[in-house]
């Protein structure tokens, strides 16, 4: 209200006549009172020398003496007198300038006020309001955040009930309870206002089959089918602490059957990952549209809505990330930021996020990606290693992590080849070890094991109950075994277990450690063995790893640990290019990896019987 007043000085206006639901919440506090759906004008004056008053229908009185955070309320009955016309003639009549918020008023409130006051001493309030409303407080991001947690609650729960002849509304049901619950944990951990209801409450937006291009459609009784797209929407229905934000996502129910929406639901996500790289505080709220745009168009899709909006306590606030919006964005803005693309009468898909603006420009990834149990892929343990490398800073942070998308910082730097990881062995060891002796300190949540023994037999049996068995297989597998024998006593601790060069980054300061989707206790031996297998090491390049590993020359019992699990890296490689051919469709030579994996277990193997033949 201070600030208010402030800015209303500055602005030469002597009364503020606020009529907006959320601008009253936003300066007095004030809530969950009957408004003009039943015709009860609720009005919030603001005098820049006098008081601060809110008139409002008597039925509402306990609420406003609780919540509301003026010098006074004038209350007013149905019937009774001039009812909410009665106050304000003290207010109006002979003040110099007033500002309203024209296209927020009710129009029986502007009737009335235009008896009262020259149109030449009346001001449109409406950009002071938003320009005040732009940037967020402290408290207010702490909001945000929260409903976050409320929206990823709300879309985990709708993903896991999408189900073949599940009707949609149920999917909403389960995404309006996961919601309900999820606000009403955090009300009462964060907030102490215990009358602020936890209660999601909107008309799901969801579409599947061939209603997907009804951009707002609602959850009706059409039950899903295989093979169709499904639409999530919660911009909404996350609504916390009376604070909004956008959240949606376009699923399958099984396979995607229409090759032609995978390739649309890529740009949809290419758009959406075009406009964050220009996010950011300095930069015209238009051209974080333009760069969303042009991938659309790019691709050669029509020219899409609105890249997004400013959210807070409203819906839609200022700016927009539209063309023609020339606003600066600034450190405290939230948006909505959405990707999208339509085909006219077939298809639609559409990804959405909130993203706070904060003070320090930065550029982000997405890593998008569900669980895949073929090969032991946990999204959650993955956002949970990361998270701990992060703290142990040496990963990038992670901003978010749900549905399918995970948000990091995005690394400035070279990315390694095998010849750069062998060239700065020292550094990426000395990160290797760092995971290994001091990541324990920083993982929470349940202990996942990662157990090379043990995935080489899983994908056995999952090739074995495949059309075509692989010819090699069980000559592999009894290799593994010996090995298995051979490799000695495990010492356990936090591994990566994907130690290929591409996932370090040399940012010309320090190296990172990027993906962690393999990432779990496990034993050492086997990232060390991981790290030469898949960057091809000789015996050279092999004497220093382990050296510089273990701090002084490997003993023969070393090497010969070390020799089993560089074979048990190249077999896990090379099976999981088998299972891969048979499980994933993604555009990849699975059968060229496999064939090159083989290869070099063959040599690494033929190796190691030469040195350790009885």
């Amino acid at each position: 209200m201070t600030a208010l007043r402030e800015r209303l000085t500055e602005s030469e206006i002597n009364v503020a006549l606020i009529t907006d639901d959320d601008s009253v919440y936003y300066y007095s506090g004030y809530y969950d009172y009957l408004h003009m759906d039943f015709g009860r004008p609720t009005l919030l004056v603001v005098s820049v020398d006098g008081e601060s008053v809110l008139i409002t229908p008597s039925m509402e009185k306990e609420m406003a003496q609780s919540a509301a955070v003026v010098d006074r309320i004038e209350l007013w009955n149905d019937g009774m007198g001039n009812e909410w016309r009665e106050a304000l003639p003290g207010f109006l009549e002979g003040t110099a300038r007033i500002g309203i918020e024209p296209d927020l008023m009710p129009p029986v409130v502007r009737s009335y006020v235009d008896t009262l006051v020259n149109p030449d001493r009346l001001t449109d309030l409406m950009a002071l309001v938003s320009e005040m409303r732009m940037i967020k407080s402290s408290d207010e991001l702490q909001i945000a955040r929260h409903a976050g947690e409320v929206g990823i609650a709300m879309m985990g729960a709708g993903r896991s009930a999408i189900g073949e002849g599940v009707p949609e509304y149920e999917v909403a049901l389960s995404a309006t309870q996961a919601g309900t619950r999820k606000a009403a944990e955090l009300l009462k951990t964060h907030y102490s206002d215990k009358r602020m209801s936890p209660s999601i409450h909107f008309m799901q937006i969801m579409a599947s089959g061939k209603e997907m291009t009804m951009t707002h459609h609602r959850a009706s009784t059409k039950e899903l089918k295989y093979g169709e797209p499904v639409f999530l929407c919660f911009c909404g229905m996350t609504n916390f602490h009376r604070f909004k934000l956008g959240f949606d996502r376009t699923f399958w129910l099984g396979e995607i059957t229409d090759t032609s929406q995978e390739s649309a639901y890529q740009t949809a996500v290419d758009s959406q990952a075009a406009a964050l790289s220009v996010l950011g505080p300095g930069v015209a709220a238009e051209e974080v549209h333009r760069a969303y745009a042009e991938v659309i168009q790019a691709a050669g899709y029509e020219y899409p809505f609105r890249c997004g909006r400013a959210t807070g306590f409203s819906f839609l606030e200022s700016p927009q990330l539209v063309f023609g919006d020339k606003t600066v964005l600034q450190p405290g803005m939230v948006f909505a930021v959405d990707g999208s693309v339509t085909v006219p009468g077939k298809f639609r898909a559409q990804v959405g996020d909130s993203f706070i603006v904060t003070d320090t420009r930065g550029k982000y990834v997405a890593r998008y990606g569900h669980d895949i149990a073929v090969h032991h892929v946990l999204r959650t343990r993955e956002a949970e290693l990361s998270r701990a490398a992060a703290d142990l800073g040496i990963s990038p942070h992670l901003h978010f992590a749900g549905d399918g998308v995970m948000i990091f910082d995005f690394i400035e730097g070279h990315t390694f080849g095998a010849d750069d990881l062998k060239h700065n062995l020292e550094r990426g060891v000395d990160i290797v070890k760092r995971v290994h002796t001091e990541m324990h300190q920083k993982v929470r949540g349940p202990g996942y094991l990662f157990w090379v023994w043990h995935v080489l037999r899983d994908y056995a049996h999952l090739l074995r109950q495949s059309e075509t068995l692989p010819p090699d297989l069980e000559r592999l597998m009894a290799i593994a075994a010996a090995l298995e024998r051979d490799a000695g006593e495990p010492r356990i601790c936090i591994c990566h277990s994907d130690l290929l060069a591409a996932n370090f980054i040399d940012d010309g300061h320090k190296v990172w450690l990027i993906d962690w989707e393999y990432g779990a206790f496990g034993n050492v031996w086997f990232d060390v063995g991981n790290m030469a297998a898949i960057s091809d090491f000789d015996r050279q390049q092999e004497t220093q790893l382990l050296e510089a590993y273990l701090g002084h020359p490997a003993t023969e019992v070393d090497w010969r640990r070390f020799d089993a699990m560089r074979c048990a890296a190249n077999l896990r490689e090379t099976l999981w290019g088998m299972v891969s051919e048979q499980h994933l469709e993604l555009d990849i030579d699975y059968q060229a990896y496999t064939a090159e994996q083989l290869a070099g277990f063959e040599k690494s193997y033929t190796d190691y019987l030469q040195r350790y033949r009885d």
